[in-house]
């Protein structure tokens, strides 16, 4: 929820400042640190939301939008391999490289679908998305654990 509030919150600073080049630079000075600190998708989150905001044309932020969250996905993967603990879920180092190719692969998929959405609702398959979601996460679970990215101590065992 915190995600959401504060792109609402720079949203309506985007729609407030008239001044872009003020507004970029209180972007970056501001809410990149504070988000980098404090939220669970870093500043990457805000800055996917603003995109998809004040990109015109339909296509295009569909597409664009994901491309450059991916893209910084990947450029924050070999910059940052000291971090520890992002949003407290890696106690690995190891694991950061990992989860932040693996995030941004579902960017680059997200804008080859949204690139692709036609505008009209698909088949009805609610309860196949019951069973593939859960089953996804024991797989990726299972992928951690034979790496040792993942220790049982995190379930309580």
């Amino acid at each position: 929820m915190f995600t959401i509030v504060a792109s609402l919150l720079v949203l309506l600073m985007y729609d407030k400042i008239k001044s872009r080049i003020l507004f970029w630079v209180l972007f970056v000075i501001v809410v990149v640190p504070v988000l980098f600190i404090a939220f669970e998708w870093l500043f990457v989150g805000i800055l996917t939301v603003l995109l998809f905001y004040i990109i015109p044309g339909e296509g295009a932020r569909r597409v664009i939008s994901p491309v450059v969250t991916g893209a910084l996905w990947i450029v924050m993967s070999f910059t940052m391999p000291e971090m520890e603990g992002v949003a407290g879920l890696m106690a690995n180092p190891d694991f950061l490289p990992f989860v932040m190719a693996s995030i941004s692969i579902g960017c680059f998929v997200a804008a080859f679908l949204l690139k692709h959405y036609n505008g009209q609702r698909g088949k009805r398959m609610k309860w196949l998305f019951y069973v593939i979601y859960p089953v996804h996460l024991a797989v990726l679970a299972a992928v951690a654990l034979a790496f040792g990215w993942l220790d049982l101590s995190w379930f309580g065992f």
